[in-house]
């Protein structure tokens, strides 16, 4: 009797909890909902996308810990004790599971490999392959900017819509492949793709970075490669591991721009951008806004001067400074568009 007793409350604590989760869905954004709601059906279904999936655990976990406070204290006291023995077993048998988990600590999804490039072992950096959305394909210095994380097998949150799908680190800690070309990587140097597909290596230059090593180089193969002269050199292959976190990177001296503004112009232009294209950008800039700045005064100053003289002649004045204000206007926008064009093509 008294097991039926509590069997009833905790079902009725899971209720409460699933209903409360879908009215906080429910009060999200369209878009958002979207991301839930199943398309197979009309209800919804929490594990579609990666960032749904996180929410949902962290709001399923509040919900959680708030009812089960409450489904405790609901309890008379003789029966409290019995209850928080059994939420201590139960966090006592997760906590081995979690700690095994946290040696991979990451967040993947799911991806169509193409070995058309090579094939894809765990620890191989990977892009997206142009002219498709979630086809994945060994990295190379020419597809960089398309690079989407690191393959693992044992990703510590995994979302996929088919079990065949490899999964692609995109957040958080992993193992990925390395070598010694640009020297050892070390804890808190950054990670590029080498000329060897797949395989990372010490950025020492601006370029695209999947994210910063957490510990030092350890080798465990060599592999022969040719340079653009033809000679062969040997090359050492090995792991570290790293913290994911797809960026641009500046490398230090390497240009006389301070790093607000390389930044601001890769964003805008949605790649990397050279110093000769910023450049061009900021003499249009100047020049554009300096004839809008210099047309606008000596008309503005003309226009007072000579309704100063003539007072009746003020409604034409007044046309004239709007044609001059319409001439701004236009030499602004064209400003701003060359730019951007010489950013982006």
């Amino acid at each position: 009797m008294h097991y039926s007793i509590f069997n009833d409350r905790f079902q009725s604590h899971l209720k409460k909890t699933s209903k409360t989760l879908k009215e906080i869905v429910r009060c999200l954004p369209a878009p958002c909902q979207d991301n839930f709601r199943d398309n197979s059906s009309d209800s919804y279904n929490y594990s579609n996308y990666l960032l749904p999936a996180g929410v949902y655990v962290v709001l399923f976990l509040v919900g959680s810990l708030v009812g089960s406070m409450k489904f405790i204290l609901s309890h008379p006291k003789k029966k409290r004790l019995w209850v928080v023995l059994s939420l201590m077993s139960f966090f006592l048998l997760m906590a081995p599971v979690v700690s095994a988990q946290q040696s991979s600590s990451s967040i993947a999804q799911g991806f169509q490999a193409d070995t058309s490039v090579g094939e894809i072992v765990a620890g191989a950096l990977v892009s997206i392959k142009v002219g498709t959305l979630r086809n994945i394909e060994l990295a190379t210095q020419n597809t960089a900017d398309q690079m989407v994380g690191i393959v693992d097998k044992n990703p510590f949150v995994a979302i996929s819509r088919e079990n065949q799908e490899t999964q692609v680190v995109l957040s958080g800690t992993t193992t990925v492949l390395v070598s010694d070309i640009n020297g050892e990587v070390e804890s808190g140097d950054k990670v590029t793709i080498s000329p060897i597909a797949g395989v990372g290596m010490k950025a020492t230059a601006d370029s695209q970075v999947v994210g910063t090593a957490q510990s030092d180089f350890k080798a465990t193969s060599t592999k022969k490669i040719d340079d653009k002269d033809g000679k062969a050199h040997d090359v050492r292959i090995g792991h570290v591991e790293i913290q994911v976190g797809i960026a641009y990177y500046q490398a230090p001296g390497s240009n006389y721009l301070p790093p607000f503004i390389q930044n601001a112009a890769n964003s805008l232009a949605g790649r990397p951008v050279s110093l000769v294209r910023i450049l061009i950008c900021s003499i249009l800039l100047l020049l554009g806004f300096t004839t809008v700045i210099i047309l606008v005064y000596t008309s503005v100053r003309s226009a007072m001067t000579s309704i100063g003289r003539n007072p009746l002649a003020a409604k034409a004045i007044r046309k004239g400074l709007y044609q001059v204000g319409a001439v701004s206007l236009i030499v602004v926008g064209g400003t701003l568009l060359a730019s951007y064009l010489v950013l982006s093509l």
